[in-house]
């Protein structure tokens, strides 16, 4: 029986694509949510899309992708006989940003560039994350990393990371004591630190490259101060340098991260060239932000991020160390692994329809599951998947950072099954990631409305786009990530065809050799998925099944809430 009339209806779900492949052709439709766009917004839309697969589908196509785009806005004709493009110019707006659905538009405002801002909710978490009154607080979040490179120019680095300050407004803002944050109009040099250990031999030159890492990750900023980065070298030798760069989460996320090292060696390379500035700011995003808490968008996902917290669980409870007191300031350490067969997960996940990050997640929230004997607990998910406000957003460097949290409860599903649930359920808080689900989880916490304690130390960093940072001549040596209640924290990253993976784990807190264990079988289930991606993985579980707690171990009891994690 073929099917002659489908619908599909998901809460908060206002335009869902349907595609079926019948026949040798292809059948496809749109799901709308009544009263959300204008008719003729969407009919409009839905024509030009039929219209561009009908060309694609031409045999003798060849495509001129910018006219085929101006083709495209020209066709949305407005009031007085003038094109939806055309408007766009008028108003000094992008034709992708102008052809967004009323409410769902940025307006670039560069000449309130210095005026005051306000901290998005994650910055406000990130700021709370510093407070001495919180065990493991007196902190901040940070990205250390580690490049190695031969005849090194410090002048020409230091000169290029210049360029990136007068291009990227966040790296020259502050934090203000009124709580909001303001670009500088006029900001000191900067020069980057050098420390010369020419001379010295190989085990000095380890003590002083460790001492300098662990100077800068230990490094608290304070609010009032700046900048929120820092940048040293060490040269080694007549020959090789270290550099170490070090940024706070509270002025660029991973994401932006990758791009500035990108952009970093680029200038580097070619001195001569300046870096584009985007269309729109960062400050351009927060403002939209408060803006949308008009709409009844703002309104609806409220609602959502209320239900989902109502009775939420907590973060894996490992065992901790009895009697052991939280410092303000944890030593790291860092397992890693490589996957080498990584194309071959990532056909898997394509089968799927998932992302391979949702694999990656389902893997670690699977080990963990095994070890605590599949009681319920939940996993939080940071990932950098921006509103599409604005043709440049994906070139500003911010915090863009959407948090999404999975309840993982040992339910007797396959492991596929596990996959779909958990993407399902990460693209379903996402599509609220213009409104933070932070707030709506403290309001929960402080009226009571969660029954037990409620932290989230296990945290699983999606996998980044476009995070396979190369340039001539510089070779990474490490990533280190640091967060304030965070005490592991899995990070991934693409390389020349390879899945490299690190577990960043806070010393002291659990027992020697437990997060060991259980990174092990991590990485023996991706082992096993990579093989044979259509295989049942679960075999790969069994060797990690929790032990009795031996004695001088109990299970982690705390009394301090989160408002990041």
């Amino acid at each position: 029986m073929k099917p002659s009339f489908t619908v599909t209806q998901t809460p908060q779900v206002y335009l869902d694509h349907q595609v079926l492949e019948q026949d040798g052709k292809l059948t496809f439709s749109w799901d709308v949510g009544e009263g959300y766009f204008g008719s003729e917004v969407i009919r409009g839309l839905f024509s030009d899309y039929c219209r561009v697969l009908s060309r694609l589908s031409s045999e003798d196509a060849q495509y001129d992708w910018e006219k085929l785009q101006t083709e495209i806005t020209g066709n949305n004709s407005v009031k007085n006989g003038h094109s939806r493009e055309e408007e766009c110019k008028d108003k000094n707006v992008s034709a992708v940003t102008c052809l967004m659905p009323p409410g769902l538009q940025i307006q670039p405002t560069a000449s309130d560039r210095f005026m005051p801002f306000p901290l998005t909710d994650q910055q406000q978490a990130y700021v709370f994350g510093r407070s001495k009154h919180i065990s493991g607080g007196d902190n901040s979040c940070q990205v250390y990393q580690e490049f190695e490179i031969e005849d090194l120019d410090i002048k020409r680095l230091e000169q290029a990371w210049i360029k990136l300050m007068q291009t990227h407004d966040m790296l020259i803002t502050k934090i203000q004591p009124n709580g909001m944050q303001r670009t500088m109009e006029e900001f000191p040099d900067f020069k980057i630190k050098i420390s010369d250990l020419t001379g010295k031999n190989s085990d000095e030159v380890e003590t002083e490259l460790a001492a300098a890492k662990r100077n800068m990750v230990e490094r608290v900023i304070g609010l009032d101060e700046w900048p929120y980065f820092d940048i040293r070298v060490s040269v080694m030798d007549g020959l090789r340098s270290r550099v170490h760069f070090s940024i706070d989460l509270l002025i660029a996320d991973v994401q932006s991260i990758y791009r500035l090292m990108k952009q970093l060696f680029y200038l580097y390379q070619h001195p001569a060239e300046d870096p584009k500035k985007p269309g729109m700011l960062f400050r351009d995003y927060v403002l939209w932000l408060k803006e949308y808490q008009n709409t009844q968008g703002y309104k609806n996902s409220i609602i959502y991020w209320k239900n989902k917290f109502g009775d939420i669980a907590p973060g894996p409870q490992l065992p901790m160390k009895r009697n052991g007191s939280s410092p303000h300031c944890f030593e790291r350490k860092q397992l890693q692994g490589v996957l080498e067969n990584w194309e071959a997960l990532k056909r898997g996940a394509a089968q799927l329809s998932v992302s391979p990050g949702m694999v990656l997640l389902t893997t670690y929230a699977e080990v963990f599951s095994a070890w605590l004997g599949h009681n319920p607990f939940s996993i939080v998910i940071p990932s950098w998947e921006r509103v599409p406000l604005h043709s440049d957003i994906h070139e500003v460097v911010g915090d863009f950072t959407s948090m999404s949290w999975v309840l993982i409860a040992g339910e007797k599903m396959s492991f596929e099954e596990k996959v779909q649930r958990n993407h399902m359920v990460v693209q379903e808080d996402l599509s609220h990631r213009a409104v933070s689900g932070l707030k709506a989880l403290r309001k929960n916490v402080m009226r009571g409305g969660h029954k037990g304690i409620l932290t989230f130390p296990i945290v699983f960093t999606d996998l980044a786009t476009d995070s396979d940072v190369k340039a001539q001549g510089f070779t990474r040596v490490e990533m280190l990530s640091k967060t304030p209640q965070v005490y592991v924290d899995n990070i991934s990253e693409e390389h020349d065809g390879r899945l490299a993976f690190y577990w960043d784990v806070a010393k002291g807190i659990y027992p020697e050799g437990l997060i060991e264990e259980i990174f092990s079988g991590y990485e023996r289930v991706l082992q096993a998925l990579a093989h044979d991606p259509a295989s049942s993985s679960m075999h790969g579980l069994k060797s990690i099944e929790s032990p009795t707690f031996p004695g001088g171990f109990v299970r982690e009891q705390r009394c301090d809430t989160q408002e990041m994690e």
